[in-house]
């Protein structure tokens, strides 16, 4: 999961120091975690140097700081960047700093599983993007994880638990 050196291939080199540059310049931690202190209730929260984008901050809550995740942690498995790391782990951190006593940790409170596709879409790049950031190193991506899936699992927690382990249909 680590360990590759692509320093001496320019090729690859120059195609994730690209990369690097486009997850620092179109993400910031603000922006990215402006939906998860909203829901944890600081309703001040700033959405930073960027206005919220439509559907992904508006229907897809805490997508973006997903897709900011896979690509940060992706990269920084192949590539070392000092501010991309301290940027993915600023992020992880804000995360942390929302979670609830239960676990939850998404960035929308848990009735929002049955809006658009956040329950579904939301939460696994979501997800991802925490693996990711595990892989690359950051200590709290997999408990927040574990948390956050102990929660999911528990019916008694997640009231759409059952509802959403039911099949539409019976096996014959």
């Amino acid at each position: 999961m680590g360990g590759v050196d692509i320093s001496t291939n320019e090729l690859l080199r120059d195609r994730m120091e690209t990369n690097i540059d486009y997850l620092l310049t179109s993400f910031d931690v603000e922006h990215l975690l402006a939906p998860f202190r909203q829901r944890a209730g600081n309703a001040s929260a700033s959405w930073g140097s960027r206005e919220p984008v439509g559907f992904w901050d508006n229907y897809l809550l805490g997508s973006n700081a997903g897709r900011f995740l896979m690509g940060a942690g992706n990269t920084l498995r192949w590539i070392e960047n000092a501010a991309l790391r301290q940027m993915m782990n600023d992020v992880v951190d804000g995360i942390a700093d929302c979670k609830n006593a239960s676990g939850y940790i998404l960035a929308y409170e848990p009735a929002g599983f049955m809006h658009s596709e956040q329950g579904d879409y939301g939460r696994s790049w979501f997800t991802q993007g925490l693996i990711e950031a595990g892989k690359a190193g950051n200590p709290k991506a997999f408990p927040l994880l574990r948390g956050m899936y102990d929660w999911f699992d528990d019916p008694d927690l997640n009231p759409y638990q059952p509802y959403l382990c039911e099949f539409p249909f019976s096996a014959r």
